[in-house]
Formats: structure tokens, sequence, C-alpha cells
């Protein structure tokens, strides 16, 4: 209920002032409370100038047990759920980076000195982790290709499948042009 309107007993309206301040929600239920208990006469039995109980409630409402505010319980699911967001989230720019990562080609040598055909990009990471794979290892020795073409034949620019697998072909078939040291 947001606000209830009725009238006041006259003993109860008669000490009311302009000069009060003007209260809301649980304390001014309290408030109408605590001046219908003092409007009607004390409790049969009771004492003399004691104070009247608050009336019990009709017998058809039960009254409700108060229970603990939500408040620790959501502090709490904000603790796990922050962390497990922030590491999915994570979880999936990395994945969708090492996709990405995978669908780019260069040409690079081997450890024997084979010019060789990588998928992924000629980075390394801490650890030794390497960002690339060999997908093909072509029978060109790198020191058959002239200098001027190894240069740029061998600076890991990133290339489609397509152009890496066509500019692999022509070296092995002989038409870039190859010599010695040249």
């Amino acid at each position: 209920m947001l606000f209830r309107l009725e009238e006041l007993p006259e003993a109860v309206a008669d000490t009311t002032s302009d000069d009060q301040a003007t209260m809301a929600g649980g304390s001014a239920l309290r408030a109408e409370a605590v001046r219908e208990a003092l409007a009607e006469p004390a409790a049969v039995g009771a004492p003399a100038g004691a104070p009247a109980r608050a009336p019990a409630p009709p017998p058809g409402r039960p009254r409700r047990p108060r229970t603990a505010p939500a408040g620790p319980t959501r502090s709490r699911a904000r603790r796990w759920l922050v962390p497990a967001v922030v590491v999915v989230v994570v979880a999936l720019i990395a994945a969708g980076a090492w996709v990405a990562s995978q669908t780019v080609y260069f040409i690079g040598t081997d450890s024997h000195g084979q010019v060789t055909l990588y998928q992924g990009v000629p980075y390394d990471l801490p650890g030794g982790i390497h960002l690339y794979s060999p997908s093909f290892v072509s029978g060109v020795n790198a020191t058959e290709v002239n200098t001027t073409r190894r240069r740029t034949l061998l600076d890991h620019t990133l290339r489609s499948h397509s152009d890496a697998i066509d500019l692999m072909r022509r070296l092995e078939r002989g038409q870039l042009a190859a010599g010695v040291g040249r």
C-alpha cells in the first residue's frame, strides 16, 4: 500500500500541528499505529496508567514473519557473477582472436632453411607459444632464391590461403626468379 487516507480521531487531530515534520513510509505507519493505540481505552484488567497495547491483527489476516534483507544475498551473487562474466567475455575474445589468426598465412623458412608456408600470425608469446604452425614445406631452399626476391617472399606478409598457395606453387615450378646468391 502506498498511502492510506482516513480521518483521525478528534483527540489525535487536536495534537497535530503545522510545525510537526511530515512522515512517510514505514515511520508514518508506525506513527499511525501509535495514534490508534493511544485513542483506544486501556485493556480490561490492565493496571491504571499502564500503556495500552497495540490491537491484535484481524483474525483473517495472519502476520507475515519478517525476512532477512536481500542485500547480502545479492552481494554474494555479485561477487562471483561479475568475475564469471569477465572470464567468459575474455575467453570469447581470445577464441575469436585465435580463429581470426588461423585464417591468414605467411611464408618463411623452417629450421633447415626450406621455404615454408605457415598458418597463423608470425608472432611468439612469452613461454615459447607460437601463434603459427607449419602448413606446407616446399622443396626449395631459401638460398636458391635470389636476394631481392627472398626479401619480398620471406618478409612475413600476411596472405590469404589461395594467394599463399599460388605463390608457393610458382616458387616450386621455378616461375619466380631464382638463382643462387642473386
